[in-house]
């Protein structure tokens, strides 16, 4: 079964949490609103912060917020953002074609691991942390008129 971390879930949260607030948050103030541990947290923003999806601000009312817009960071970002380059299955990640123990050229599950995770990749490279927002909107009792993204 195709599963995602609980590290993947909680960067979109975060990075949901970001664009629906739309200004800078810190650690603490993410983690109470997302029940995220804190120092789990802090992991997660630094690796968003070099996959250049965040940017952190100094000061008394800094913290975290999106560095690009809502609408152009999607799923597939994230999930490598925070784990690295997606594979479906090891042998699939680029680089780790070594590791697999039939030889590329005569395995005959290739064909169908490209197939499925050509689909997959194509989804998650579709949905944004834009889209999730949206969901999210109503949920949370804000007003969908409301600016959100970047400040």
């Amino acid at each position: 079964m195709f599963k995602l971390t609980l590290k993947v879930e909680y960067a979109l949260k975060a990075l949901v949490r970001l664009g629906i607030e739309g200004k800078p948050l810190n650690v603490s103030q993410i983690s109470r609103l997302e029940h995220i541990p804190s120092s789990f947290l802090e992991q997660i923003l630094v690796r968003l912060r070099r996959a250049g999806l965040v940017r952190s601000i100094r000061g008394k009312k800094g913290g975290y917020v999106l560095a690009i817009p809502p609408t152009e960071i999607n799923v597939l970002q994230v999930i490598e953002a925070v784990e690295g380059r997606y594979g479906l299955v090891k042998c699939m990640v680029p680089g780790s074609e070594k590791e697999c123990m039939v030889p590329v050229m005569s395995c005959v599950l290739r064909s169908v691991w490209n197939r499925l995770q050509d689909r997959i990749v194509e989804i998650l490279s579709t949905i944004t942390v834009q889209d999730i927002m949206e969901e999210a909107l109503p949920k949370e009792g804000f007003v969908k008129k409301r600016k959100v993204g970047v400040p």
